[in-house]
C-alpha cells in the first residue's frame, strides 16, 4: 500500500532538511543580483551631474535584463551552475547509498512520488529566492528612476530565461545522479552529458575542416545545427541569450523546453529501474558499461587529438594519428579505472578498447586519404539548379547589411546566385585540379606551392544549390585572372551586377545621409543634399557602376568613397560635460528601432564621370591626389618579405640619405621621411588600403602619412 500524506507536506520536510542550500542560495543570488545592481547603477548614476546620468542611463537600462540571469554579468550564470548541480545532487544523492536509498524506499510511497517530492523540492529551494531577488533588482531600477514598464517585461522575460537554464543544469544533473551509483561518477557524468553532443555531432565538421582543404566554414550542415540545438550546454546558453536581446528567438526557446522535457523523461524512466545494487558502483547500468565506454572514448579521443594538435601548433596531420591513438588508449584506460576502481582490472574491458582503438583508427584513414571523394566532389551540370562565388576580397569590399533586405544575409555568406553558372562552374574545375595539385586555401599564404607564385591565386567560396535543394560550399584557389574573367562574364548580366553591388538594394525614401570621403582620408563629412539631389547622385553613382568595366574596380585606386546611413526611427542627443568639454553622442531610444544602418565602401573611380560631375554640380569637388606640401611626415611599414621581394627597390632607390630607418628584430622595420622632396616621391604612389577587390594575396607595403593639421591616416604604397 501506498501512504496518502499530502505531498506539499513531504516537499516541506524535505526542503527543511536541505536548508543549508536554500540558505546559500538566498544569500549567492542577493549579493549577485540586487546588490550588485545597486553597486552597479549607483556607480553610473551617482552624483549630482545631471549630463553624466543622462548619458548612462540608457546603458544602464539595456543591462538591467542581464542582472537577472547572467549574461554579461557571468557570476549570476556561475552561480545558476552551481545552483542546479547542487539541487540535483542534495536531492537524489541518496540512492548513492545503499543504506539511505533502503531506507528511503521502505516508506510506503512509491518510487516516482519520491522523485516527485525531490524534483519539486530542489525547484522550489531555487525558483523562490531568484523571483525575490529579480524583483528586489527591479526596485534597485526603480529607486534611481530608470525602470520603465517596457524594461520590466524584458527583466521578466529575462528572469524566465534564468529559470529554464537553471532547469537544464539541474535535470542534467538529476539524470547524471540516476546513471552512476556514486556523486563522483555522477559529476563527471553531468559534464559528459552537458557537452557530449556538442563534441559528438560537431566532430565531423571538425574532422573535415582539418583534413580536407575545400572545407569551408559557409558550409553548415545539418550536424552542425544539430551539435547546438541537441547539446544541453547549447540549451543553457540559449536560455540565457534569447530571453535578453532585442529580438527573441522562439524557436530556439523552444528547443531548450524540449530538451528540459527530454532530460527529465530520460530522468524518471531510469530512476523507475534503478536497480537497488547500484548504490556504490561506477555506474547503475553495469551491463551498459562497454557501450559507454565506446561512445564516450571515441570522440573524446578524435577532440583530444585534434585540439593538441592545434593547441601546440603542429602543422599538417601527421602526427594527429599519434595523438589520437594516445588519446583512445589514455581514455580508455581512465573509463575502466573508473569502471573497476583498480589498477590490476584495466585490461578487464580490452574489447571495447579495441573497437575504441580501431574506430579511431579507421575514421582518421577515412579523412585523411579522402576515401568519400570530399575534396574532388564536382556534382553534374545537370544536377544543379544555381551557383554562386564570394572570395575573401570580395567579402571585405562589400558590405551586405541584413538589416536592409533579408536576401543580403545569403549574399553575404554564399555571393549572388546565378542561373547562368556557367564561368563559375568553369572556376570549380579548376579549384578541384589544383586541390589535387596542392594547390588549396590552406597553403597559399604558407609559401608551400612551389608550382606557381601564391599571390596569383585566391581563395574563392563556391556554393552548389542543388536541384534536390541542398546547398554544397567548398572553399577553392584558383588563379587571379581566372575569376576576373569569371567576373567580367558574370556581370555582362545587369541582375547579377545589381546584385553585386549592394548599393542598389537601398531605396530611395530609405537613405537617411550621404557622407563622402575623399583620398584625405580621416572622419566622412554629411553632405547637405535635398532629397532630390541625394537621389539624384544615388542614380549617377548607380549608373556609373552599371557601365563600368570591372578590371577598373579590382584594380584601380578610388578617388572617393560614399556611405549612406539609412533612417533611424529615433534618435536622441546627449551631451557629456563631464570632462569639461561639450561633446555630441548619438544613442538609439530604447525600444525606438534598429538605429542607423551604415553601408559603406561605396567608392569612387576617376571613369566614375556621372558622380563626379554631379558631385560637382553640388560643390563637392573631391582631391584626387594627395598634395606633399600638406603632409609633415610619412612613415613606411617594411616587413621582411617586402624587402627581400624588391617591391619597392625602385622607390627607396630616388630617396635621399635624409631618412630614418629603423631596424627590429621580431617586427616590420620602419622608414621614417620628413624632407619635402622625399614626401613628394612616396606620395605619388599612396592609395587607399585594400581598394580593389581582387588585390592578390601578396605582401603590401603600408604608410601612416601625417597631414600638418594633426591627421593621420593610413595608406598602402603601390
Amino acid at each position: 500500500m501506498t501512504s496518502k500524506i499530502s505531498y506539499i507536506k513531504l516537499i516541506r520536510e524535505d526542503i527543511r532538511h536541505r536548508g543549508w542550500l536554500a540558505a546559500l542560495t538566498g544569500i549567492v543570488l542577493f549579493l549577485g543580483m540586487p546588490v550588485h545592481a545597486m553597486l552597479c547603477i549607483d556607480s553610473y548614476l551617482g552624483g549630482n551631474d545631471p549630463n553624466r546620468r543622462a548619458y548612462w542611463t540608457e546603458y544602464i537600462q539595456d543591462m538591467m535584463p542581464t542582472m537577472v540571469n547572467g549574461y554579461d554579468i557571468t557570476f549570476v550564470a556561475y552561480a545558476i551552475i552551481l545552483l542546479g548541480a547542487l539541487g540535483a545532487l542534495t536531492g537524489y544523492s541518496f540512492i548513492h547509498s545503499r543504506e539511505r536509498s533502503d531506507f528511503y524506499h521502505s516508506f510506503p510511497l512509491k518510487r516516482g512520488q519520491w522523485f516527485t517530492v525531490s524534483y519539486f523540492s530542489g525547484v522550489i529551494i531555487f525558483v523562490i529566492p531568484y523571483v525575490i531577488c529579480s524583483g528586489l533588482t527591479a526596485l534597485a531600477g526603480a529607486a534611481y528612476n530608470i525602470m520603465t514598464p517596457e524594461i520590466f517585461g524584458k527583466m521578466e522575460l529575462a528572469a524566465a530565461g534564468g529559470i529554464l537554464a537553471f532547469l537544464v543544469v539541474y535535470n542534467v544533473c538529476i539524470l547524471a545522479a540516476v546513471l552512476t551509483g556514486q556523486t563522483v561518477t555522477g559529476i563527471l557524468a553531468s559534464l559528459v552529458i552537458a557537452v557530449y553532443p556538442a563534441i559528438a555531432f560537431g566532430m565531423i565538421p571538425l574532422l573535415k575542416s582539418t583534413f580536407f582543404q575545400t572545407y569551408s566554414v559557409a558550409d553548415s550542415s545539418f550536424l552542425d545545427r544539430l551539435a547546438i540545438y541537441a547539446s544541453p550546454a547549447g540549451a543553457f546558453i540559449d536560455a540565457i541569450q534569447e530571453t535578453t536581446g532585442e529580438t527573441v528567438s522562439f524557436l530556439k526557446l523552444l528547443f531548450v523546453i524540449l530538451m528540459i522535457v527530454v532530460l527529465l523523461a530520460g530522468a524518471v524512466l531510469l530512476y523507475r529501474i534503478y536497480p537497488a545494487e547500484a548504490s556504490g558502483r561506477a555506474l547503475s547500468f553495469s551491463g551498459m558499461a562497454p557501450v559507454f565506454k565506446v561512445l564516450i572514448c571515441i570522440p573524446a579521443a578524435l577532440f583530444c587529438g585534434i585540439f593538441v594538435s592545434q593547441f601546440v601548433g603542429i602543422e599538417g596531420t601527421r602526427w594527429l594519428f599519434f595523438l589520437c591513438f594516445f588519446a583512445v588508449v589514455l581514455l580508455c584506460g581512465v573509463v575502466e579505472f573508473i569502471y573497476q576502481q583498480d589498477l590490476k582490472m584495466l585490461l578487464n574491458g580490452w574489447r571495447s578498447s579495441l573497437i575504441c582503438i580501431g574506430t579511431v583508427f579507421a575514421v582518421l584513414c577515412v579523412f585523411r586519404f579522402d576515401l568519400f571523394g570530399y575534396d574532388a566532389y564536382l556534382p553534374e551540370e545537370d544536377k544543379v539548379e544555381s551557383m554562386s562565388l564570394r572570395s575573401y576580397f570580395l567579402t571585405g569590399y562589400f558590405e551586405y547589411p541584413s538589416e536592409l533586405r533579408e536576401e543580403l544575409e545569403e549574399i553575404e555568406t554564399y555571393g549572388v546566385f546565378t542561373e547562368n553558372f556557367t564561368p563559375i562552374y568553369l572556376l570549380a574545375e579548376e579549384g578541384v585540379k589544383n586541390a589535387e595539385n596542392g594547390i588549396d586555401p590552406q597553403n597559399i599564404y604558407s609559401g608551400d606551392i612551389e608550382e606557381a607564385d601564391s599571390a596569383n591565386y585566391i581563395d574563392t567560396t563556391i556554393c552548389y544549390k542543388l536541384k534536390s535543394g541542398r546547398k554544397v560550399v567548398r572553399d577553392y584557389c584558383v588563379e587571379r585572372e581566372t575569376i576576373l574573367s569569371a567576373l567580367e562574364e558574370l556581370c555582362r548580366d545587369d541582375g547579377y551586377r545589381q546584385k553585386l553591388f549592394p548599393v542598389f538594394m537601398v531605396e530611395g525614401d530609405s537613405s537617411m545621409s550621404i557622407s563622402l570621403r575623399d583620398v584625405y582620408g580621416g572622419d566622412t563629412d554629411v553632405m547637405k543634399l535635398t532629397e532630390e539631389e541625394r537621389d539624384t547622385l544615388l542614380a549617377a553613382y548607380r549608373k556609373d557602376l552599371m557601365e563600368a568595366d570591372i578590371r577598373i574596380l579590382a584594380d584601380a585606386s578610388p578617388v572617393g568613397e560614399i556611405e549612406l546611413y539609412t533612417k533611424d526611427s529615433g534618435e536622441t542627443e546627449n551631451t557629456d560635460a563631464s570632462y569639461g568639454m561639450e561633446s555630441s553622442y548619438v544613442l538609439p531610444k530604447a525600444g525606438s528601432g534598429p538605429g542607423r544602418i551604415l553601408l559603406g565602401s561605396q567608392y569612387i573611380y576617376e571613369s566614375f564621370e556621372h558622380t563626379l560631375a554631379c558631385l560637382e554640380g553640388y560643390g563637392y569637388k573631391l582631391r584626387m591626389k594627395i598634395n606633399p606640401e600638406e603632409v609633415s611626415t610619412i612613415r613606411m611599414y617594411l616587413s621582411d618579405e617586402i624587402i627581400e621581394s624588391g617591391k619597392i627597390d625602385a622607390i627607396l632607390s630616388e630617396l635621399s640619405d635624409d631618412v630614418e630607418y629603423l631596424s627590429y628584430p621580431d617586427m616590420d622595420d620602419e622608414l621614417t621621411v620628413r624632407s619635402q622632396a622625399d614626401i613628394s616621391i612616396i606620395a605619388e604612389h599612396l592609395k587607399a588600403v585594400g581598394s580593389g577587390f581582387l588585390s592578390g594575396n601578396g605582401p603590401s607595403v603600408y604608410a601612416d602619412v601625417m597631414f600638418r593639421g594633426g591627421m593621420s591616416y593610413n595608406y598602402e604604397v603601390e
